[in-house]
Protein backbone atom coordinates (compact mmCIF):
# COMPACT_ATOMS: atom_id res chain seq x y z
CA UNK A 1 0.00 0.00 0.00
CA UNK A 2 2.64 2.60 0.52
CA UNK A 3 3.84 2.34 -2.91
CA UNK A 4 0.37 2.92 -4.42
CA UNK A 5 0.23 6.08 -2.04
CA UNK A 6 3.90 7.13 -3.25
CA UNK A 7 2.77 7.23 -6.94
CA UNK A 8 0.07 9.26 -6.82
CA UNK A 9 0.71 11.98 -4.11
CA UNK A 10 1.36 15.63 -5.61
CA UNK A 11 5.36 15.66 -6.08
CA UNK A 12 7.18 18.71 -3.93
CA UNK A 13 7.04 22.21 -5.74
CA UNK A 14 9.32 23.15 -7.88
CA UNK A 15 10.27 26.34 -9.24
CA UNK A 16 12.19 24.54 -12.71
CA UNK A 17 8.88 23.03 -13.42
CA UNK A 18 6.84 25.41 -13.52
CA UNK A 19 8.83 27.03 -15.82
CA UNK A 20 8.97 23.75 -18.35
CA UNK A 21 5.01 24.44 -18.05
CA UNK A 22 5.07 28.15 -18.46
CA UNK A 23 7.54 27.63 -21.79
CA UNK A 24 5.17 24.82 -22.82
CA UNK A 25 1.93 26.75 -22.87
CA UNK A 26 3.53 29.74 -24.35
CA UNK A 27 4.73 27.04 -27.02
CA UNK A 28 0.95 26.40 -27.73
CA UNK A 29 -0.26 30.01 -27.21
CA UNK A 30 2.15 31.01 -30.04
CA UNK A 31 1.00 28.20 -32.35
CA UNK A 32 -2.66 28.61 -32.13
CA UNK A 33 -2.02 32.37 -33.20
CA UNK A 34 -0.32 31.25 -36.07
CA UNK A 35 -2.91 29.05 -36.94
CA UNK A 36 -5.31 31.78 -35.83
CA UNK A 37 -3.25 34.12 -37.90
CA UNK A 38 -3.56 32.47 -41.50
CA UNK A 39 -6.61 31.41 -41.21
CA UNK A 40 -7.76 35.46 -40.72
CA UNK A 41 -5.09 36.44 -43.14
CA UNK A 42 -6.35 33.79 -46.03
CA UNK A 43 -9.68 35.30 -46.49
CA UNK A 44 -8.23 39.13 -46.02
CA UNK A 45 -6.05 38.42 -48.88
CA UNK A 46 -9.09 37.08 -51.17
CA UNK A 47 -10.95 40.49 -50.53
CA UNK A 48 -7.90 42.20 -51.91
CA UNK A 49 -7.34 40.44 -54.67
CA UNK A 50 -10.86 41.03 -55.57
CA UNK A 51 -10.35 44.66 -54.90
CA UNK A 52 -7.46 45.00 -56.93
CA UNK A 53 -9.15 43.22 -60.06
CA UNK A 54 -11.72 45.99 -60.01
CA UNK A 55 -11.03 48.67 -57.37
CA UNK A 56 -13.77 50.81 -59.00
CA UNK A 57 -16.79 48.64 -57.59
CA UNK A 58 -17.43 47.38 -54.55
CA UNK A 59 -15.63 44.68 -52.86
CA UNK A 60 -18.66 42.73 -51.61
CA UNK A 61 -21.09 44.06 -54.50
CA UNK A 62 -23.26 45.43 -51.91
CA UNK A 63 -22.81 49.23 -53.56
CA UNK A 64 -22.00 48.47 -57.14
CA UNK A 65 -23.33 51.46 -59.45
CA UNK A 66 -25.02 52.94 -56.57
CA UNK A 67 -22.98 56.09 -57.34
CA UNK A 68 -23.87 56.08 -61.01
CA UNK A 69 -27.25 56.00 -59.97
CA UNK A 70 -26.68 58.62 -57.79
CA UNK A 71 -25.30 60.55 -59.93
CA UNK A 72 -27.57 60.03 -63.23
CA UNK A 73 -31.05 60.99 -60.36
CA UNK A 74 -29.26 63.69 -59.33
CA UNK A 75 -29.07 65.10 -62.62
CA UNK A 76 -32.46 64.59 -63.26
CA UNK A 77 -33.84 66.58 -60.59
CA UNK A 78 -31.41 69.61 -61.29
CA UNK A 79 -32.78 69.95 -64.39
CA UNK A 80 -36.35 70.09 -63.41
CA UNK A 81 -35.22 73.38 -61.64
CA UNK A 82 -38.65 73.59 -59.73
CA UNK A 83 -37.84 75.17 -55.80
CA UNK A 84 -42.08 74.91 -55.05
CA UNK A 85 -43.00 71.17 -54.15
CA UNK A 86 -44.33 69.14 -51.86
CA UNK A 87 -43.98 65.40 -50.58
CA UNK A 88 -44.91 62.67 -47.99
CA UNK A 89 -41.79 61.74 -46.28
CA UNK A 90 -41.86 58.86 -43.70
CA UNK A 91 -38.80 57.58 -41.86
CA UNK A 92 -38.25 54.11 -40.27
CA UNK A 93 -35.73 53.96 -37.59
CA UNK A 94 -35.22 52.96 -33.53
CA UNK A 95 -36.30 56.84 -33.23
CA UNK A 96 -38.80 58.55 -31.06
CA UNK A 97 -42.41 57.69 -32.51
CA UNK A 98 -41.94 62.12 -33.47
CA UNK A 99 -39.50 61.31 -36.30
CA UNK A 100 -40.96 57.98 -37.40
CA UNK A 101 -44.96 59.41 -38.04
CA UNK A 102 -45.57 60.37 -41.33
CA UNK A 103 -45.31 64.31 -42.54
CA UNK A 104 -46.38 66.15 -45.54
CA UNK A 105 -43.43 68.23 -46.61
CA UNK A 106 -44.10 71.76 -47.96
CA UNK A 107 -40.98 73.47 -49.89
CA UNK A 108 -41.57 77.38 -51.49
CA UNK A 109 -38.81 78.76 -52.97
CA UNK A 110 -36.33 76.27 -51.95
CA UNK A 111 -36.68 76.75 -48.27
CA UNK A 112 -38.92 74.15 -45.88
CA UNK A 113 -42.34 76.11 -45.67
CA UNK A 114 -44.27 74.00 -43.21
CA UNK A 115 -43.71 70.13 -41.64
CA UNK A 116 -47.36 69.04 -40.58
CA UNK A 117 -47.70 65.41 -39.27
CA UNK A 118 -50.44 63.78 -42.05
CA UNK A 119 -52.89 61.85 -39.91
CA UNK A 120 -53.33 64.63 -36.65
CA UNK A 121 -52.47 67.94 -39.37
CA UNK A 122 -49.98 69.29 -36.47
CA UNK A 123 -47.09 70.94 -37.22
CA UNK A 124 -44.22 69.40 -36.66
CA UNK A 125 -41.14 70.91 -35.37
CA UNK A 126 -39.22 71.52 -38.38
CA UNK A 127 -35.56 70.99 -36.36
CA UNK A 128 -36.57 67.75 -36.19
CA UNK A 129 -36.12 66.89 -40.14
CA UNK A 130 -33.64 68.56 -40.81
CA UNK A 131 -31.65 66.42 -42.70
CA UNK A 132 -34.46 64.97 -44.33
CA UNK A 133 -36.60 68.18 -45.72
CA UNK A 134 -34.89 69.04 -48.92
CA UNK A 135 -35.18 66.62 -51.76
CA UNK A 136 -31.29 67.49 -52.30
CA UNK A 137 -30.46 66.63 -48.85
CA UNK A 138 -32.06 63.28 -48.86
CA UNK A 139 -29.23 62.81 -52.05
CA UNK A 140 -26.80 63.78 -49.41
CA UNK A 141 -27.71 60.74 -47.55
CA UNK A 142 -27.10 58.27 -49.73
CA UNK A 143 -23.93 60.26 -50.56
CA UNK A 144 -23.17 60.01 -47.27
CA UNK A 145 -23.65 56.01 -47.42
CA UNK A 146 -21.90 55.76 -50.31
CA UNK A 147 -18.67 57.86 -49.18
CA UNK A 148 -19.08 55.77 -45.78
CA UNK A 149 -18.81 52.76 -47.27
CA UNK A 150 -22.12 51.70 -45.83
CA UNK A 151 -22.82 47.42 -46.06
CA UNK A 152 -25.82 48.08 -47.91
CA UNK A 153 -27.54 50.73 -50.02
CA UNK A 154 -30.90 49.94 -51.65
CA UNK A 155 -32.18 53.33 -53.32
CA UNK A 156 -35.30 53.26 -55.84
CA UNK A 157 -35.63 56.25 -57.45
CA UNK A 158 -38.47 58.19 -59.78
CA UNK A 159 -37.95 57.09 -62.85
CA UNK A 160 -39.31 60.81 -64.39
CA UNK A 161 -37.84 63.35 -61.75
CA UNK A 162 -35.16 60.90 -60.80
CA UNK A 163 -35.85 61.84 -56.76
CA UNK A 164 -35.34 58.70 -54.22
CA UNK A 165 -38.45 57.14 -53.61
CA UNK A 166 -36.96 54.50 -51.36
CA UNK A 167 -33.65 54.49 -49.66
CA UNK A 168 -32.54 51.91 -47.27
CA UNK A 169 -28.83 52.06 -45.90
CA UNK A 170 -27.59 50.03 -43.49
CA UNK A 171 -23.65 51.39 -42.63
CA UNK A 172 -22.42 47.77 -40.69
CA UNK A 173 -23.31 44.71 -41.11
CA UNK A 174 -22.66 43.86 -37.38
CA UNK A 175 -24.30 46.46 -35.58
CA UNK A 176 -28.26 46.46 -35.01
CA UNK A 177 -30.19 49.69 -35.02
CA UNK A 178 -27.91 51.98 -37.24
CA UNK A 179 -29.99 51.08 -40.21
CA UNK A 180 -32.19 54.04 -41.84
CA UNK A 181 -34.96 53.46 -44.00
CA UNK A 182 -37.33 56.44 -45.71
CA UNK A 183 -39.45 56.81 -48.33
CA UNK A 184 -41.29 59.68 -50.50
CA UNK A 185 -44.53 59.47 -51.33
CA UNK A 186 -46.93 61.58 -53.42
CA UNK A 187 -44.34 64.59 -54.90
CA UNK A 188 -46.27 67.15 -56.47
CA UNK A 189 -45.05 70.18 -57.82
Amino acid sequence: MPGILRSVSPKPYSAERDKIISLGAKIVVMNLKRRTFWKHLFPIGLIMLAFLANPSESVFGQNRGAQAKLDENMKKWSSIKKADYQYTFRLTCYCPQQFTRPVRVSVRDGEVEEVKYIVSGEQADISMFEHYLKIERLFWIIQDGIDRKAHKINVSYHSEFGYPKSVYIDYKETTIDEEIRFEVEDLVF
